[in-house]
């Protein structure tokens, strides 16, 4: 599905980095969330995916990040914090 994805061409590339840019100004936002020990969940299709790694890279240097790609439908929970842990 991913692969599919990719491969389509991009039509809106400049709406497209408008909201990568809105995303990233959200950075402190979720950098004190993270510090007030909350965590952090991204969900829909692809829009986030860049912004999330790119914030991973820029502001989480003090602790791990786990990126669970959850489009699988038989991805449980249970099964992913048991392979983190």
């Amino acid at each position: 599905l991913a692969q599919c994805f990719l491969s389509l061409p991009v039509q809106c590339e400049e709406e497209m980095e408008e909201l990568h840019a809105a995303h990233v100004a959200n950075f402190g936002v979720w950098h004190r969330r993270l510090l007030a020990g909350f965590s952090l969940l991204f969900y829909g299709f692809g829009s986030k995916v860049a912004a999330a790694r790119e914030f991973a890279l820029r502001e989480c240097s003090l602790g791990p990040v786990v990126e669970v790609n959850g489009y699988v439908a038989s991805l449980r929970l249970t099964r992913v914090l048991h392979q983190v842990v």
